[in-house]
């Protein structure tokens, strides 16, 4: 029948159609899956170098924080070192200060005496170059302990600039974690959304 066969050849055609499109419709599914995989594959690898950088950071971090704990432990000793020199210097003062009181005390006629009293001129510029000598040395005892105090500042005062240069890294450290901590939940959440459309 002429009829039958028409609407039998239409059905056919439309039916290719519909198959056309539908191959058509899986080809580019198809090239849609294959981007997801591949742009996937691409953010695992830099899920991977974000990791990696983290536990690096993470390290420097643990051992920033064990330098500006030593360097926190070294002021502490240069401290306890500084009362110390202090106390060196009190003492060597006022060793020096009963000095010159005795000798106040004893007025120039204590020391006249001490020098007029040598049986030869040879005793007299010995006991003269002995007396030089005490009140020298007295002096030159007090300079150093002064000096000893400077180099133990100057020490103290490195250590606490080290402290601030370590305080300062760590800081940047951790911004740069936070950083990337952020970076690392950006690209989780995209992967979970690129495996939602590649499993549809």
């Amino acid at each position: 029948l002429p009829g039958y066969a028409n609407t039998l050849e239409n059905q056919i055609n439309r039916s290719q159609g519909e198959l056309s499109a539908i191959e058509k419709d899986l080809q580019s599914r198809g090239k849609q899956l294959e981007e997801y995989q591949s742009e996937e594959k691409r953010i695992q690898g830099e899920l991977y170098k974000l990791e990696n950088s983290l536990a690096v950071l993470r390290q420097e971090i643990n051992q920033l924080e064990k330098d500006i704990e030593n360097t926190e432990n070294e002021i502490e000793i240069t401290e306890n070192e500084l009362v110390e020199a202090q106390k060196e210097i009190e003492l060597k003062d006022e060793l020096l200060k009963r000095r010159l009181r005795a000798i106040y005390e004893q007025g120039e006629s204590g020391y006249l005496e001490v020098l007029f009293n040598a049986s030869t001129f040879s005793e007299f510029l010995t006991r003269l170059n002995d007396l030089k000598i005490i009140a020298e040395n007295d002096l030159k005892l007090l300079e150093q302990a002064y000096q000893e105090k400077l180099v133990i500042e100057e020490k103290k005062r490195k250590l606490e600039e080290e402290k601030v240069r370590l305080l300062d890294l760590k800081v940047e450290r951790m911004e740069r974690r936070e950083e990337l901590n952020s970076q690392l939940a950006e690209k989780e959440i995209l992967v979970e959304k690129l495996q939602e459309n590649i499993q549809a």
